[in-house]
């Protein structure tokens, strides 16, 4: 419960992982973490979603890890969307579905590196909802707000990048690097947060390296 150490422990366990150089990833929902960086002149923070700060990690998420197939990697990130979003079944088969439609149509399948961004999907749901009847209709409605959050402000230039300056998730991996994500709503740091884990997850499993190699901790305060 709020009040009950939880930041503080968290600090004396990051500043042991400073002290021994190793390299680590939190989550900060509250900006607490931000006096660590006076201790460590390598730690690196991003202020997601909020471009008058630090809002320099950005990614595109219809890309997978690198060795996972891009029908798997829909599925994990159609899983992720509808589990944070507190969707149903059928605002599931929608984005699967479309995303699906979205990958066939920009050469995915056929080995182009050009994924599409949610903006391209929002656009296919917009379309799909005009012609929409019924119980379809509300699921293609509210898999459209999905797409909506995904696409809005400066949390849509976080997962919607696809310039040359962007930072791939494998990059942090030997680095100490803060997430501030106090600008965001509660929907979308449970989003962030679980991509970046699964990310992670699924690379680490694809590339079969053992745990250790990474020496590596992660850390979410709420």
């Amino acid at each position: 419960m709020s009040g009950s150490g939880k930041t503080t422990l968290a600090f004396h366990v990051i500043e042991n992982f400073i002290k021994n150089d190793k390299p680590f990833l939190v989550f900060d929902w509250k900006k607490s973490f931000r006096p660590l960086m006076e201790r460590d002149h390598e730690i690196a923070c991003f202020t997601v979603g909020n471009d008058g700060v630090s809002n320099n990690f950005r990614t595109n998420i219809n890309r997978p890890p690198a060795g996972i197939p891009p029908k798997e990697w829909i599925n994990t990130l159609c899983d992720l969307l509808t589990e944070s979003f507190s969707a149903s079944y059928g605002v599931h088969k929608v984005l699967i579905e479309t995303l699906n439609e979205s990958f066939k149509e920009w050469g995915i399948y056929e080995g182009t590196e050009n994924y599409p961004t949610w903006h391209q999907i929002k656009w296919k749901l917009e379309q799909k909802f005009q012609k929409s009847r019924g119980r379809e209709s509300g699921w293609v409605e509210s898999a459209l707000r999905i797409a909506t959050v995904l696409t809005f402000g400066s949390y849509g230039k976080v997962v919607n990048y696809k310039g040359n300056n962007s930072i791939a998730v494998e990059d942090l991996l030997n680095k100490k690097i803060i997430f501030e994500m106090n600008s965001l709503g509660n929907l979308e740091k449970k989003f962030f947060c679980e991509f970046v884990l699964t990310y992670i997850y699924k690379l680490k499993k694809a590339e079969s390296v053992a745990s250790e190699k990474f020496n590596y901790a992660i850390l979410v305060d709420e």
